[in-house]
Parts: C-alpha cells; sequence; structure tokens
C-alpha cells in the first residue's frame, strides 16, 4: 500500500460532476462484441465485456473483475502438479498482470532493479513545455508511484505498419504500467482511497536471448535480433528483400523466445487451479494471504531479468493538466521516449499509412487531446482524409475507427493517435489502459482484451503442439 498520507482537493466537490457523467449520452454507440472475443468468453462473460461500447454505473463494482471467470470451454482444466506443461496453459491472466493496489506491500519505483527515479524527472522536465506544465511532479512526487500492472506479448509488432508484415515480424515483450496513487485523498466532499491521479507510465521491455543464459549462440542470436529490429523500425521495405533461409531463422527464434518468456510467466503461479487464471481481473494470488507474499517476491525477480532498466526499449506517458478533475481539465498530453542503456529520449510521434507505411504525419514530440478531439494539428492537415480513417477524430467516425481497433488485425499503435489507442473506454474521459482512472479499479480497455484475445490465439496456433520440459 501507499505511504499513508492525504492531500487536499483544490476542487473537490467537482468529483460530482465526474459521477453525473456517466450516463448513456456520454458514448452513444454500441457495438458488436468481435468474434475472436466470443470465442474465449462464456455468454456470461460476453455481457461484461459490453461496458467498453455502453457505459453503465454498474460496471464500475467489483463485478469488473470476476475473479472465479473461466473459459467454458475449459472449465474443467486443473493447474499441472509438474513443470512440464504446454501452451495450452497459458490464460489472460498469465497474459494481463493486474495488481491494482491489492499488494499488501506495494511494489514502489524505488523497488531495486526495476525502475530508475531519474526517469520521472526526464519525463517532469518534458512535460513542462506542454499544457502539463509542473504538475506531473508537483501533484505525483516521486513517493507516490508504484507498479499497477503488466502485459506480456508473446508477439507483438516490432513494425509501425502492417504494410510490412507484422505478422511475421513481430517479438515477445514486456511491459510496465507505472501510477501515482495516494493512500487517502482528501476530497471537499468525501475521502477518496487508493486514489490514483490522473496519469501514468507504461515501460516496454523486448525479451532477448541472453536473458536465457550467457552463451556464444544467444550472443549471435541477440544480434540477429537487432539487426531484423533496425531493419523493421529503420528500413522496413528491406524485410521483403530477406531469404527465405533468413525468414525461418527469425521465425525459428521468435517462437523460442516467446516459448521460453511464457514458460516463465507460468512459473509465476502458485497453487492455485488453472480456472482462475481465465478471464480479466486482479491476479488471483493476491485474494490469498499465502499466497501474495510468494508471488510479489517471484514477479519482481521476475521483472528484475525480463524488464530491467538496462533493458528499457521504449517508454510512453500520458498525463491530465494540473487540477485533478478530468472533468474540467480536460486537457490530456501524450509523450514518447526512445532508450539506450536505460537513458531516456525523447521520440517524435509519427502515424504511418496502414496501406503503404509511409508517415502521415509531421514528427510530433507531443499530442494533446480533449474529450471530444485529437490533437488540433491533424484537422487541418494536407493527409486529413486519410487520417481519418486511422485516428477518430469526429465523433461520427466512432462505429467505423472501432471496427479498426477491435479487427482480428487491428490497427498497429504506430498506425494511429496515442488518443485513439487510449480512448475506447466507457467513460470518454478515462484514457487508462491497464492502469488506475482516480478511485476507481484498473481499467481493462476493450482494446487490450482484444489484443489478449489475439496473443492467445496466436499461441494456441504457433506453440501449442510444443510441450517445454
Amino acid at each position: 500500500m501507499c505511504p499513508h498520507h492525504s492531500r487536499p482537493s483544490k476542487l473537490g466537490i467537482c468529483h460530482l460532476i465526474f459521477l453525473l457523467s456517466l450516463s448513456s449520452e456520454t458514448m452513444a454507440f454500441q457495438l458488436q462484441v468481435p468474434p475472436i472475443l466470443q470465442s474465449l468468453y462464456s455468454k456470461s462473460q460476453l455481457s461484461r465485456l459490453q461496458p467498453p461500447f455502453k457505459p453503465r454505473l454498474a460496471q464500475f463494482n467489483t463485478a469488473n473483475y470476476p475473479h472465479k471467470a473461466h473459459v467454458a470451454s475449459n472449465a474443467a482444466a486443473k493447474l499441472p502438479t509438474s513443470h512440464t506443461f504446454n501452451m495450452q496453459h497459458i490464460q489472460v491472466k498469465d497474459l494481463s498482470i493486474v495488481l491494482d493496489t491489492l499488494l499488501k506491500q506495494r511494489i514502489s519505483i524505488h523497488e531495486p532493479g526495476l525502475f530508475e527515479v531519474n526517469w520521472l524527472l526526464q519525463v517532469d522536465e518534458a512535460f513542462q513545455t506542454t499544457a502539463v506544465k509542473n504538475a506531473f511532479l508537483t501533484e505525483s512526487p516521486p513517493e507516490d508511484w508504484q507498479l499497477i500492472s503488466a502485459r506480456i506479448s508473446p508477439c507483438f509488432p516490432m513494425v509501425n505498419s502492417r504494410a510490412f508484415n507484422a505478422q511475421i515480424f513481430c517479438w515477445p515483450q514486456v511491459r510496465t504500467v507505472w501510477q501515482p496513487v495516494i493512500s487517502s485523498y482528501a476530497a471537499e466532499w468525501t475521502h477518496l482511497h487508493n486514489y490514483s491521479d490522473d496519469r501514468a507510465i507504461h515501460t516496454l521491455y523486448w525479451t532477448l536471448p541472453t536473458m536465457f543464459g550467457d552463451t556464444s549462440t544467444h550472443h549471435t542470436d541477440e544480434a540477429f535480433f537487432n539487426h531484423i529490429l533496425h531493419l523493421a523500425t529503420q528500413q522496413p521495405e528491406a524485410l521483403s528483400q530477406l531469404s527465405p533461409q533468413t525468414l525461418q531463422r527469425w521465425v525459428t527464434l521468435r517462437n523460442q523466445m516467446a516459448k521460453q518468456i511464457l514458460k516463465k510467466t507460468h512459473n509465476l503461479r502458485g497453487t492455485l487451479q488453472q480456472r482462475l487464471f481465465h478471464g480479466f481481473g486482479i491476479r488471483p494470488e493476491l485474494f490469498k494471504p499465502n499466497e501474495q507474499g510468494i508471488f510479489r517476491d517471484k514477479f519482481i525477480r521476475f521483472l528484475q531479468t525480463y524488464a530491467a532498466p538496462q533493458n528499457l526499449y521504449e517508454m510512453t506517458s500520458f498525463s491530465l493538466t494540473g487540477g485533478r478533475v478530468p472533468a474540467l481539465m480536460d486537457i490530456w498530453v501524450f509523450l514518447a521516449f526512445s532508450a539506450e542503456r536505460g537513458h531516456l529520449v525523447r521520440k517524435p510521434l509519427h502515424i504511418y499509412d496502414s496501406d503503404t507505411g509511409q508517415p502521415l504525419n509531421q514528427a510530433m514530440m507531443s499530442q494533446s487531446i480533449t474529450t471530444g478531439e485529437d490533437d488540433t494539428k491533424f484537422y487541418n492537415h494536407p493527409n486529413h482524409d486519410k487520417l481519418r480513417q486511422q485516428v477518430l477524430l469526429y465523433e461520427n467516425d466512432f462505429k467505423s475507427i472501432s471496427k479498426r481497433i477491435f479487427a482480428k488485425e487491428p490497427l498497429l499503435v504506430g498506425e494511429t493517435s496515442c488518443a485513439t489507442c487510449h480512448r475506447f473506454n466507457a467513460v470518454r474521459f478515462n484514457f487508462h489502459n491497464q492502469s488506475k482512472f482516480n478511485e476507481l479499479e484498473t481499467t481493462i480497455s476493450g482494446k487490450l482484451k482484444n489484443e489478449v484475445a489475439q496473443d492467445i490465439q496466436w499461441i494456441r496456433r504457433e506453440l501449442l503442439e510444443t510441450k517445454i520440459n
């Protein structure tokens, strides 16, 4: 838990505006649940997937976390008693690891080997030149920041556009989400517990061969990975010129690394039954006093190996402007950073054409958005019409863009704006994705659910037959 301290609210009464905003008018559209999600959920679970498309106040109670939910077709599955397993054992809570604030001993940024405090200072400095100004650290000092969740992706696209075969050129990735949380926030009309300021940091790490041992083969494999990564990010057109032998070597190494990280992910489990890891929600170990501490220690060791600061590849962050009242402030800023050996460098934000892979906009060092609009630079842009096909610029495009977000092959991160990636939640000014929105429980966005469903199908298709000892 966070240190027990309270902070006075500048506009605490305005939280009432937030509650009043949870009406059906907030998001008028209802969408069909994508078929890929239907294949992973029972009818009762599917009913809980509706909130991202139709806001209801009820979604913010504990029903949003179906701890006992399970996939109907595998309801009788039991946790294997040996360390031999196949990919069928990997479930949703292995890939979406949600802590929320349930750990009795939180994982703070001061935990050795996980996060560099100077990263906060660099992110704060970057926000100083935006509408956020000094609110980032003034409202959220280092002692408040803690780990909220992590995401294991067995094959995250390395390219910025599907024009360059994202199905082949993907690689296992670990992501962590950090937020400032106050144990007791003194609003004018009540005390809010486990209150998170409306900002977050996401850290991204590629899974490297040398993480699984120091051998000559692993170093050669890592050099090969770095070569393909360079092509994917800097010269994607060259990927089509790779020989069949090189492509086969790539796929073999990629799948090997995916199996290894998934095995390590599965090993985080304790003695709980398999069914408890189905469905989205908080890790089941956190509800078991005899399991929580063991899981925490294993998870920290896992992150110290596969998400160590020196292996940081990219970082993103978003923040509300100062004031702590999203409905009234109504300005959020998104930033991105690349990293080399743990050192952050501002990264320009591009949107790439999903058909050609070419940039659609000039480099933007930040994106500033509101509840109803994306960054103003997009609206009078020469490529406005093409941007409109990939970025949610207008309310009446919500349905068409959502179809692309929730498609079997959804828009990649590089093919749309930061706000579009984060905009598909029930409350239109909740831009969180596996992070906390104020006093509410961790938001599991519809976009993230679709991505995890895609990952599980990828595992079943590519890795299912392989057993690991």
